[in-house]
């Protein structure tokens, strides 16, 4: 009887194994391709921090897109220009470039309210970690951005027990983590009076030279990204000038326009500096300047 017990509890184990093994070898298996990407073991185990933005004390000028505000280092001057097809912005000075892209609204995106997977049958119930994954980034692409870094490399555990959909989903999230060189030094999200957003510094672990934005409204209905970039030789640092753009960067416009709206609100805003206080508001609207 012992004996026969022992051959059952053997063969259970055999099966367990083998449907553990199905399921496990495959998973490792797109983990190891996501792993083996440059700078893979940094960004998996980077932190996400959070930081206050404050301005500087040295004299500001504030620079007007036509669509946001935000200030600078009033020893930094830029020469404007529209890139793209008008509704990108390009500044550059002789110690930083700044390429904001063109703003856009989610809210706007998604007005019918309708999910990327709605076309797909059964998508809600047999995938319903990847709709969440999707929907939460249309509502919010901030906060999609926060999640990716918050992404980590799953325990055994999580590779063994985790829903098919489930694990998909952590995966895409951990692969765009890692496909991004940017964020290598330091990821950090900000929050002020206006805004809310996430930072990734850096395409090595020594490289403070480069920065990334991707920025919202408090509201989370109007988006902008931007990259800052140090010039090569420069001395100055880029959270210089960085935390001062985002301590008093904000939107004037209640609402994101029209593609063409947009090109021309840019293409008409008056490129010449306006000197200002180096306060930065804390309520309110932020003052109208003529421009950069």
């Amino acid at each position: 009887m012992n004996k026969q017990l022992l051959a059952a509890a053997l063969g259970v184990a055999a099966a367990i194994t083998l449907i553990a093994g199905a399921r496990v070898v495959p998973r490792y298996l797109a983990l190891g391709r996501i792993t083996a990407l440059a700078h893979a073991e940094h960004r998996i185990q980077s932190d996400l921090t959070h930081r206050t933005p404050s301005s500087t004390q040295e004299p500001t000028h504030r620079v007007n897109l036509g669509y946001a505000s935000f200030l600078t280092p009033a020893s930094i001057t830029f020469s404007a220009e529209s890139t793209s097809d008008g509704s990108c912005v390009l500044l550059t000075s002789s110690d930083f470039t700044l390429a904001f892209l063109a703003p856009f609204s989610m809210h706007f995106i998604r007005a019918d309210g309708a999910s990327a997977m709605d076309s797909l049958p059964g998508a809600k119930t047999k995938h319903s970690s990847l709709v969440t994954l999707i929907d939460s980034y249309d509502a919010d692409a901030v906060q999609g951005e926060i999640d990716i870094e918050h992404a980590r490399y799953p325990s055994f555990w999580e590779v063994l027990t985790l829903r098919n959909d489930t694990f998909v989903a952590r995966s895409l999230q951990l692969s765009h983590k890692v496909a991004s060189l940017r964020g290598s030094n330091e990821v950090f999200t900000f929050l002020t009076p206006h805004t809310r957003g996430l930072v990734r510094i850096g395409d090595s672990p020594e490289d403070r030279t480069v920065a990334s934005v991707s920025l919202a409204s408090t509201e989370g209905d109007r988006n902008v990204g931007f990259h800052l970039r140090k010039i090569e030789d420069s001395e100055r640092h880029i959270d210089e000038i960085m935390m001062t753009i985002l301590a008093s960067f904000a939107f004037t416009v209640d609402e994101i326009p029209s593609r063409a709206q947009l090109i021309d609100l840019i293409a008409t805003t008056i490129i010449e500096p306006s000197k200002v206080p180096p306060q930065v508001p804390h309520s309110g609207t932020p003052e109208q300047a003529p421009g950069i």
